[in-house]
């Protein structure tokens, strides 16, 4: 709360109104945190999809390029 209330007011009144859901989508959004995502381990075809869905394709295409940790 503190940091949105330094950085972004703005954003922080929008939380306390109820415009944006959580302060943590709102440091999201002030670019404060890093969104995160959570995988289901096990199933390749659900990490793939949520992948998909969550990340651009610029992103995808610099996780294919990585090179393996094995």
């Amino acid at each position: 709360m503190r940091q949105l209330k330094e950085h972004r007011p703005d954003l922080l009144t929008r939380v306390e109104s109820g415009d944006i859901p959580s302060l943590h989508a709102a440091m999201i959004e002030a670019g404060l945190r890093d969104k995160t995502l959570t995988l289901p381990v096990g199933d390749p075809e659900k990490i793939a999809r949520s992948l998909r869905k969550n990340l651009t394709e610029d992103h995808l295409h610099a996780l294919i390029a990585l090179p393996s940790y094995d």
